[in-house]
């Protein structure tokens, strides 16, 4: 698995500590490097890309005073990075500050990773901080709905409890607000430290940070201050290395030949064995949930995932699919099957010998002799059905007719040819995987709003409206208050059986089957989400499969596949309960959403990001998941982004 290093460093001046830097680049082999207070001036900047050969730079050079005479500048930020790495580079040109440069990694694969290096001013004035760190916060705001964001630098304030008495302790409480508000995680807290714990050497404080959220830490493989012997230096701040890992193929073929839970085979005696195996990690679940001030969507929705398959993984019997199972493949031909193989084993134990005074031999041949037979009959009476179904629609209604006739002709291999687009051939699983990605992705991207269905947001903005009214008298929160658990159990006993699984493959069976302990967790994991307003990273994910539009368009083009995205069951789950608490509680709703599926699919994402946008929780954050799936909901989209959420939705 791929992975980026990234050091932050304040140099203290970098025509003094050229060959340092040179050294530490080499020594650590980073990807990326954040430089504090280079003290150059604009006309100066180009320097920074000549240190060390292989490395572009974006940087930014202080504001001096006018009447400023001095040789060198003051402060100064600049990011450097290697030429080599596997992301196309983009500097964030629209950070209105001297102090904060920031680039914007992206790939295919990976998706956008934006990076900002702050030098916050080290004066002793609060409200020069507070507009810095302001300007930063905004930016990590808007940056972070549309992929992970690291803040990298000297904060010139502490965020640990030990350097209060010798720092600034109006700028370490601002810095705190700041990291508690976005749920950052910083060296000393949560974030365990290799090497020294300070990076300040005069005042062995912790000045020089790099911020990152719980998604880049579970991916950390380490967070290291480098000693002060570790490398040659003229300054008096240490070097801060850490490394993570980065997915370079999310993009995968799931594998069909899979085993999954045989729901369809439980005994009673199973389900109770599986409902007693949830519940005490799910007790436990619950706890975490209602005990922390804070807690993280993902790591709690991954936890009780994790929990019904380790569940279902010990007491429900597996089966894997199998493309070769004949139509006609019944009970009884399965139990003529199972005694033949058995006696055909006994034969072979036996030596395999022939002839029919053998008694291995005569028995297996007669099992053999009665499979056939059960088979063929299995098989006559499964075509007879064909023929009178065939007949019967043929009279009545002949659109059906045909569909039956598609249905018992043979079908072709579902295995994806080779796709051509933009003139290059992708032939193996995975480069047609990322073909098809990148084209949906280019599809589903606005090109112009002449076609914009004004009368169509009209009549979602009365709805919005309405349901903004509904939930100011109740507080605050959904109509109705909080979930309960009869209506989550309610609408559990209507999940379908037998039916596909999202990325997280979790099924309906996994919820229907789990009983009282999955009835609430999922409760308080609803209110949690509604209080937070955060959506599980697992519930943007999808399984996309790509349907071949048939005909005799060709297969080598990705313009004549249909796609079809598996969601997650569990957030399936939860827009069914948002959907009936509006219903029932007299919020109105469109007609359309009642009716079609589409529409009905698009008035779902568009009410449950408007309705929790606008509710205040109690973290001051709200970050919500839109699923796009047809050219309508782009419409909708475009008007919700424009006018409302701005940098409100979490952008899966």
């Amino acid at each position: 698995m791929s992975s980026i290093k990234l050091v932050a460093w304040n140099v203290r001046g970098i025509m003094s500590s050229t060959i340092c830097l040179s050294n530490l680049l080499k020594d650590t082999d980073c990807d990326i490097c954040i430089i504090s207070e280079h003290k150059l001036k604009e006309r100066s900047l180009h320097y920074l890309s000549t240190i060390e050969k292989g490395y572009n730079c974006v940087s930014k050079a202080d504001a001096l005073p006018i009447g400023y005479n001095a040789y060198h500048g003051k402060g100064g930020i600049a990011i450097l990075y290697k030429t080599s790495l596997q992301f196309s580079v983009n500097e964030i040109s629209d950070i209105n500050s001297s102090r904060i440069a920031g680039i914007e990694l992206k790939n295919q694969s990976y998706g956008s990773l934006f990076i900002f290096g702050a030098y916050l001013p080290s004066d002793d004035s609060i409200e020069n901080y507070k507009s810095e760190l302001s300007i930063l916060d905004s930016l990590y705001a808007y940056y972070s709905v549309y992929g992970n964001c690291i803040i990298a630098g000297d904060l010139n304030a502490s965020c640990l409890h030990k350097d209060r008495s010798i720092s600034n302790i109006y700028k370490s409480k601002e810095l705190l607000n700041f990291v508690s508000r976005h749920h950052l995680l910083h060296a000393g807290g949560k974030i365990q430290i290799k090497g020294p714990k300070y990076t300040y050497v005069t005042k062995q404080t912790m000045l020089d940070y790099i911020l990152c959220n719980e998604i880049i830490y579970r991916k950390l493989r380490y967070y290291e201050i480098l000693d002060e012997g570790a490398i040659s230096s003229t300054s008096d701040h240490l070097p801060v290395v850490i490394e993570f890992e980065t997915d370079s193929t999310p993009h995968r073929i799931i594998n069909s030949s899979d085993k999954l839970p045989a729901w369809h085979k439980v005994t009673d005696a199973q389900i109770n064995q599986y409902q007693k195996l949830l519940s005490d990690p799910v007790e436990i679940l619950i706890d975490k949930m209602n005990s922390y001030s804070f807690a993280d969507i993902d790591t709690i929705y991954d936890d009780f995932v994790s929990t019904l398959h380790n569940a279902a993984n010990i007491a429900i019997p597996k089966c894997g699919f199998n493309p070769l199972t004949k139509p006609y493949w019944n009970a009884d031909v399965k139990r003529a099957h199972d005694n033949e193989r058995s006696m055909r084993k006994l034969w072979v134990q036996d030596g395999q010998p022939r002839g029919m005074h053998f008694d291995s031999y005569r028995i297996y041949k007669r099992a053999k002799s009665e499979f056939r037979r059960v088979q063929q009959a299995a098989n006559e009476q499964y075509m007879q059905k064909c023929y009178d179904d065939l007949n019967e629609t043929a009279e009545c209604d002949i659109r059906l007719f045909w569909k039956q006739i598609k249905r018992f002709k043979g079908r072709s291999s579902k295995i994806y040819p080779e796709i051509v687009y933009e003139n290059k051939v992708y032939s193996s699983p995975e480069s047609v995987a990322n073909c098809f990605a990148e084209y949906f992705h280019e599809l589903y991207q606005p090109k112009d709003s002449d076609n914009f269905d004004n009368e169509f947001k009209c009549s979602i903005e009365s709805v919005y409206k309405d349901i903004i009214k509904t939930c100011g008298v109740e507080g605050g929160y959904l109509p109705g208050g909080l979930i309960t658990e009869q209506e989550v159990s309610k609408l559990i006993g209507q999940l379908k059986y037998r039916k596909a699984a999202g990325h997280d493959r979790v099924q309906n069976e996994h919820l229907r089957h789990g009983g009282r302990p999955v009835v609430k967790c999922i409760t308080v994991l609803c209110n949690l989400i509604v209080r937070l307003g955060r959506i599980p990273k697992n519930w943007k994910l999808g399984l996309l499969v790509p349907i071949f539009k048939g005909g005799n368009k060709c297969k080598t083009s990705p313009d004549n596949y249909r796609p079809v995205s598996l969601l997650s069951c569990v957030l399936k789950l939860f827009e069914s309960i948002i959907k009936a608490r509006s219903i029932h509680r007299s919020v109105r709703v469109p007609d359309f959403w009642k009716s079609s599926k589409s529409s009905r699919e698009i008035v779902n994402s568009y009410y449950i990001t408007k309705l929790l946008t606008d509710i205040p929780n109690t973290t001051g954050d709200t970050q919500l998941f839109i699923a796009i799936r047809t050219p309508k909901e782009i419409e909708v989209w475009m008007y919700i982004s424009k006018h409302y959420l701005c940098n409100t939705i979490y952008n899966g």
